[in-house]
């Protein structure tokens, strides 16, 4: 890819895209698990840095392609979630690219000895890409609340 990318601490305006990529409760629900209620507002998306998240951007050409939080489990794991990629730039490896800076930047913490995330079994992309970068599954868990979907606990050594 012959692109710019950046990766950095979110700003407002990387905040402000985000919402225009999910387009339904269920999208909200698969990409940004529970927690968020639709439609997404980008102050909902900053506001989870006062619950400890710390949420970063993924810029093609000065462009929010990407949005990805995490936050510090313990001393030695650090937890990713709220990993969503622009709609119009998936399929170019945008969300690799996201996914290897987030972990590029938590492993740079101190201490941090694991990366966990969660994933719905039936997000197939994601699930994919995840075992790709050396993500392995350490439980699988069914939550009836949110329509039986199974939820995949997954982990990275490093």
């Amino acid at each position: 890819m012959d692109k710019n990318i950046s990766f950095a601490p979110a700003h407002p305006l990387d905040a402000e895209a985000a919402p225009s990529w999910i387009t339904s409760e269920e999208a909200l629900l698969l990409f940004a698990g529970p927690g968020l209620t639709y439609p997404m507002a980008a102050k909902d998306l900053l506001a989870t840095t006062a619950q400890g998240w710390n949420v970063m951007a993924l810029r093609v050409d000065n462009v929010p392609r990407g949005i990805a939080c995490y936050t510090r489990r313990s001393t030695d794991t650090v937890h990713l979630g709220r990993i969503l990629v622009d709609p119009q730039a998936r399929g170019l490896g945008l969300g690799r690219s996201l996914v290897e800076h987030l972990v590029k930047h938590v492993t740079a913490l101190s201490d941090v000895r694991r990366v966990t995330l969660n994933v719905y079994e039936h997000n197939n992309p994601a699930v994919n890409l995840y075992s790709a970068l050396g993500f392995v599954v350490t439980e699988t868990v069914v939550a009836s609340s949110i329509d039986g979907w199974a939820t995949l606990r997954m982990q990275l050594a490093v």
